[in-house]
């Protein structure tokens, strides 16, 4: 009987690290952002008020240091708030308050090269930004494609 419930403790484990995902909302939490990986690709979604916004979209860059797009494994997150006030003279509203809340993922490839995503979800916009780390001996690095997609859902309206 023990063995069957240790079994059953580690595969339950198992699953729940292959099932990693990540998710912020935004401050009021009507827009929510899930990150994961599936079959080593990073994606990520997006809803509104419980609607479907982005269907899964992957991440990723293919640089002249590697393939950051595929055979990925999720790492870790880190989570924050922003809550900033600024004006600026020649915008419709001059005073501005801009709060969200971040999340940072983290994914490495199969010779454990680290990569970052990180997330701005305020309560009107999702963005987000790709941070390298420094490897070796180089300080830069030369990105040569950029796997970022924004799958909509088939019944999208969208204007321009």
């Amino acid at each position: 009987m023990r063995k069957i419930i240790l079994f059953s403790c580690l595969w339950v484990a198992t699953m729940v690290a292959k099932a990693q995902v990540a998710r912020v909302d935004s401050p009021d939490n009507k827009l929510n952002l899930n990150v994961f990986v599936e079959n080593g690709i990073p994606l990520y979604s997006v809803n509104y008020n419980g609607n479907v916004i982005l269907e899964n979209s992957p991440l990723g860059l293919v640089t002249n240091e590697g393939d950051f797009s595929s055979g990925m494994t999720f790492v870790g997150k880190s989570e924050g708030k922003i809550d900033k006030r600024y004006t600026q003279d020649k915008i419709k509203r001059s005073n501005v308050h801009y709060k969200a809340n971040t999340l940072t993922c983290t994914f490495t490839d199969s010779l454990e090269r680290h990569i970052s995503v990180c997330f701005h979800v305020s309560d009107n916009d999702v963005a987000f930004r790709y941070e390298l780390p420094v490897w070796g001996e180089r300080r830069t690095c030369v990105v040569l494609d950029e796997m970022t997609g924004f799958r909509f859902p088939t019944l999208t309206t969208t204007f321009l």
